[in-house]
């Protein structure tokens, strides 16, 4: 068999892609039902052949098929008196199904077919075979032309029938002449019947119309909410919109006569639908993935780039017939939905585009703002954000603008239908709707409500921003998820196990680690190593070890009690010493006592020693003495109980620790102490091999003779002489004024105002 083509048809839709694939490849979807029907047959009675084909399926995922047309001839040839006394053996029996086994081709009733079979059957089972006089006059009586198309199609059934009979084996003498002379038959009914609906459906159409223009008359159209046009009861195609579509199946004159019927008849209708696009309200418009402008469903523009990001054009899609007054009054009532609908979805980015209350490099932010369609990289303002002032940052949380960890972004334009428009505005901007791929995919995918799914390498990275995501590692992650992934891992980071008083947060591990909890995983909607993927791209490096997570002491948090004073006599000092800092002007601050630098050190030290020398030093005295005075037996069962659980310590598990990577260039400095780092560097300087421009230097005989031999000028004194150094002091640092409308200066204003009340 040679492989057949897909083509089009009609007004309907071009298969998909995937659909032609899994055709050509044979790939389906699987049957999980399957219709059956019993093929052990008994052929010993009539009645025994029915019960067999009745028989019910065994198997629960199989059906029992429908009752067919043999079966029906059957049950119909079951009840003839003839048939059952010709069916006694079963080789008659037999026969019998055979002849039920004829393909109904006319669709007459199951009596009229039953009695053709019964026919066939008795001639099998008296003689053997078919009489050919009975086969010439079953063929002779259909071979004619003439009649109309039913008449026709009657005939080609009842010749399909009689050819269905000469291809049995054994019915027939001369099989193969009488299928030569079926299929003349057939080949000749079948060029009359195609004649016969030519000259019906096209023809006939082409005539009327062709009178109708040279008569010059009104040709009257009529247009079905499917779009066909009928032109005086004729289809002559479709209309979509503003354009016409002739019939594909016109060729030649037809189709030059049946174009010029639909562009008279059509005429009004182009001015008539111009008017009620122009009337018609915002809602009837609506703008898809694939950049089409539909009215009430039908396409009549299309979105086009304009002078900037945030203000596209219109161009309006129809046939040349629509011109005029007609063509501006649709472009101007697609421009001005256009325009409404993107005021309407992104009207926060005009407002950051306009920087109307915004000065400097505030005003020079939310422009790149508005230009990245609402989400922007921190890292390429970062300098400039750093400079912000709060009153610069209340002006921007103003228009909507959060700042966040890695995007700056408005929150209220993350939802679907904002987001789809801006991947439009976008791929308009970036090579056009036809080159950007991921148009249909991405929005799809963002309205379902996902917060992360695989990233596609074909489709470029600024499409994702654009939509509203950015690319992971192996995910692409919603910018806001990314966000409260960062609130997640940034308490646990800053907490410091041993340091940090209180409660550890969720997933707080030793020094500036983390661990992966469940909150983390189900942001994303992934675990394992995509979630791993996100995080190595967010710039975090894992490392394993056993566990727990905290292997230090923690700081107990600091009592929350008020503290209450014993008497009015020690209260009165402590207010005064209160208020006195206040009434008097400041002094610089006294170096603290050698007694509190000592046990500075010593917390200090405390904190660095493992966990469990900690909780050895802690132990209070009074357990000692109670484990000293406790019963012999007692302490003996817990010695035994201690050597047991140290015979057999459980094997540690081993857990991912995530830490952030430190760069030579641009991490933090280093925490660890003076002499750490002196040793850290001499081993460094040990191992590090000699440059070539540092050669030993002589023992200078004094100051005045330089390392290179050469005499100091005698004029000029020593540096050390000439100016002596003084004592560094820092900068003096000024205090950061709070935001007034962020949230930590209104807690700080309540925590002031109860103080006050405590007092």
């Amino acid at each position: 068999m040679s492989d057949g083509f897909f083509s089009a048809t009609a007004r309907c839709p071009p298969f998909d892609e995937e659909l032609i694939e899994s055709l050509e490849d044979h790939r389906f979807d699987p049957v999980k039902t399957l219709q059956w029907r019993s093929s052990a047959l008994d052929f010993s009675s009539i009645e025994a052949l029915i019960h067999s084909l009745d028989q019910a399926p065994a198997r629960p995922d199989l059906a029992r098929a429908r009752l067919a047309e043999d079966q029906r001839a059957l049950e119909a040839a079951s009840r003839d008196e003839i048939a059952q006394r010709n069916a006694k053996t079963p080789a008659d029996v037999a026969r019998l199904w055979e002849a039920c086994q004829i393909p109904d081709y006319r669709k007459t009733s199951p009596a009229a077919h039953a009695e053709l079979a019964l026919a066939v059957f008795a001639f099998i089972a008296r003689r053997g075979k078919i009489p050919e006089d009975w086969m010439a006059r079953q063929i002779e009586a259909v071979d004619r032309i003439d009649g109309d198309i039913a008449t026709l199609s009657n005939r080609l059934a009842q010749v399909r029938t009689a050819s269905f009979i000469a291809n049995r084996s054994g019915w027939l003498d001369d099989s193969e002449h009488w299928q030569s002379v079926a299929r003349r038959v057939e080949d000749s009914i079948s060029d009359a019947l195609h004649d016969r609906l030519t000259q019906r459906f096209v023809d006939r159409r082409t005539s009327v119309l062709m009178r109708r223009l040279r008569e010059n008359a009104m040709l009257e159209a009529e247009i079905n909410a499917a779009g066909d046009v009928m032109v005086e009861g004729q289809h002559v195609g479709s209309l979509q919109g503003f354009r016409f579509t002739p019939d594909p199946g016109a060729a030649g004159e037809a189709a030059k006569a049946l174009n010029a019927a639909a562009q008279k008849a059509l005429a009004g209708e182009f001015e008539a639908r111009a008017t009620r696009v122009f009337d018609a309200v915002d809602d009837a418009f609506a703008l898809g993935n694939d950049g089409l402008i539909r009215w009430l469903g039908e396409p009549v523009g299309k979105i086009a780039a304009g002078a900037g990001a945030l203000s596209p054009t219109t161009r309006v899609l129809a046939d040349e017939q629509l011109a005029g007054a007609a063509l501006e009054k649709v472009e101007q009532r697609l421009g001005l939905w256009l325009a409404q609908h993107v005021k309407k979805l992104l009207g926060p980015l005009e407002q950051l585009e306009k920087g109307e209350g915004l000065e400097g490099v505030t005003r020079g932010v939310a422009f790149q703002l508005a230009e990245e369609l609402g989400v922007l990289d921190r890292a390429r303002v970062a300098k400039e954000v750093k400079s912000f002032s709060q009153e610069d940052r209340g002006a921007l949380r103003k228009l909507g603008v959060r700042f966040g960890a890695y995007h700056i972004y408005l929150p209220a334009l993350l939802k679907p239908a904002p987001r789809t428009l801006s991947a439009l505005l976008w791929a308009l901007h970036h090579g056009g709707l036809e080159n950007v791929k991921g148009l249909e995919e991405v929005p799809h995918l963002a309205a379902s409500g996902r917060t992360s799914f695989a990233a596609d390498a074909t489709i470029h990275k600024g499409f994702y921003r654009a939509a509203g995501f950015r690319v992971c590692g192996e995910r692409v992650v919603r910018v806001d998820i990314l966000e409260r992934l960062a609130d997640l891992i940034r308490p646990a980071i800053a907490y410091r196990p041993g340091l940090t008083a209180g409660a550890p947060p969720a997933g707080a591990a030793d020094s500036d680690g983390f661990v992966v909890t469940v909150a983390m995983t189900s942001l994303t909607g992934c675990s394992g190593e995509a979630f791993s993927s996100i995080l190595k791209s967010l710039g975090y490096a894992s490392t394993q070890r056993p566990g727990p997570a905290i292997t230090v002491a923690l700081v107990p948090a600091a009592s929350m009690e008020p503290v209450t004073p014993k008497t009015e006599a020690a209260a009165a000092p402590s207010a005064a010493g209160e208020d006195a800092p206040s009434e008097t002007p400041a002094e610089p601050a006294a170096e603290p006592p050698a007694a509190a630098t000592e046990t500075a050190l010593e917390q200090e030290s405390a904190v660095e020693a493992p966990a469990e020398t900690t909780a050895t030093e802690e132990a209070p005295a009074t357990e000692a003495q109670a484990s000293l005075s406790a019963e012999a037996p007692a302490a003996a069962e817990a010695q035994v109980e201690d050597a047991s659980a140290e015979a057999a310590p459980a094997a540690p598990e081993t857990i991912e620790i995530w830490r952030p990577q430190r760069h030579a260039h641009s991490g933090p400095r280093s925490r660890e102490g003076g002499a750490q780092r002196a040793v850290r560097n001499q081993g460094a300087e040990d191992k590090r091999p000699p440059r070539r421009d540092q050669r030993p230097r002589a023992e200078a005989p004094g100051k005045d003779v330089r390392p290179g031999g050469k005499p100091r000028f005698e004029g000029r004194p020593p540096r050390d002489d000439a100016r002596p150094r003084r004592p560094f002091s820092p900068p003096e640092r000024r205090e950061r004024q709070p935001d007034p409308d962020s949230p930590f200066a209104k807690l700080a204003a309540l925590k002031a105002e109860l103080e006050k009340k405590g007092k």
